[in-house]
């Protein structure tokens, strides 16, 4: 029992770190980000210096670690968008998002009882 709950907390371990690389890999192909957050007649070295603050002038597995790392310690960094700490936007969301989910689940369940009880019923037919 003990080597099934080892063998189930690592393979949480490896699909959280499965996320967190997607996540990356995505926000580093999404583009450059200075493209977004400073107006197009920003001056180059504007645009030096943003990429020097965000961290985006260090290597990939230095800017993964502290990634990985800042996820862990639930620091997300700062909200481009709306230039606000993004750990209390997601905080601010997650009321809803518990809704959102609970309802979904309530309601796959009822439809799985509903569609469950005559399949039994009528097994093999």
């Amino acid at each position: 029992m003990l080597t099934y709950v080892v063998r189930r907390l690592l393979l949480v371990v490896v699909t959280v770190l499965g996320v967190m690389t997607i996540l990356f890999a995505l926000q580093r192909l999404s583009g450059d980000p200075t493209l977004l957050l400073l107006p197009a007649e920003a001056s180059e070295t504007a645009r030096a210096a943003l990429i020097r603050q965000l961290g985006l002038d260090r290597p990939l597995p230095v800017q993964y670690a502290s990634f990985v790392l800042n996820a862990l310690s639930l620091d997300l960094g700062p909200s481009w968008k709306l230039n606000a700490p993004a750990i209390g936007i997601v905080l601010e969301a997650l009321p809803a998002t518990l809704l959102l989910a609970g309802s979904a689940l309530g309601l796959g369940f009822l439809v799985a009882v509903s569609l469950g009880i005559p399949a039994a019923i009528h097994r093999d037919s």
